[in-house]
């Protein structure tokens, strides 16, 4: 197990599965998992996203540079941060997989293009 993983193992329910979830979806998509800050960070040329559990509020996929490109889906909140916008979710089921896809796919394309 690499370290992200490691991390993953041990963090209670729901989290556990939501973060397994992203990882999977990230680590597909090509991305690089690090543990940075003490939380997974993925990495195409540099941060693309991290997740961060919130035990009481769900899991958080968060876009390092999400204020740089549209969201048609709706889904990212900033929770007042300048650069950050993310998506929380509480269950597998909330997870509308093709608009997270669409969102991921984008945030990589802008992180190619630097």
């Amino acid at each position: 197990m690499n370290p992200v993983e490691k991390y993953i193992w041990v963090q209670s329910s729901p989290g556990k599965e939501l973060m397994d979830y992203c990882y999977h979806l990230c680590t597909q998509q090509g991305l690089s998992p690090k543990l940075s800050y003490g939380i997974p960070f993925y990495y195409g040329q540099r941060w693309v996203c991290y997740t961060n559990n919130k035990p009481k509020a769900g899991m958080e996929l968060c876009f390092t540079r999400g204020f740089e490109f549209e969201d048609p889906t709706g889904l990212l909140q900033a929770h007042g941060r300048k650069m950050i916008k993310g998506v929380t979710f509480k269950t597998l089921e909330e997870i509308d997989e093709p608009a997270l896809l669409a969102i991921l796919e984008t945030a990589i394309r802008l992180d190619q293009n630097r």
